[in-house]
């Protein structure tokens, strides 16, 4: 089975690279601006970039709640649970936004511009 290019991935000007500098894919469109294509390929990269880590924290979280525990326990497994979900979304939008440059906020908030303006 053929394996993906090396992560992180990178953007330049919608085009989307592998940590090798190979071009992924390219955004640019002529049914978008360079502004919104560029808006494209960093939510592109959030998933990819962040996905390993959220898989990793989510397999632990399994590993954890497959483990027995008395009542008192499950209570505290699920605080920490929350905790831990908490943290690795944190730490996944934070490396997503030094990647990409955008907050979590700007690209969601683009998407949902974008998805609205190409259903009407």
């Amino acid at each position: 089975m053929a394996k993906h290019a090396p992560i992180p991935w990178h953007r330049d000007k919608g085009h989307i690279y592998s940590d090798d500098d190979k071009l992924i894919a390219s955004c640019n469109t002529s049914e978008f601006t360079l502004e919104e294509d560029e808006v494209h390929a960093a939510r592109i990269l959030q998933a990819v970039n962040a996905h390993d880590k959220l898989v990793e924290a989510l397999q632990g979280m399994v590993r954890e709640a497959r483990r027995p525990t008395t009542t008192a326990e499950s209570g505290a497994l699920a605080d920490a649970f929350l905790v831990l979900a908490d943290l690795g979304i944190s730490q996944a939008a934070l490396e997503s936004e030094q990647r990409t440059g955008l907050t979590p906020e700007e690209s969601s908030s683009a998407h949902s511009r974008n998805h609205r303006r190409t259903d009407s």
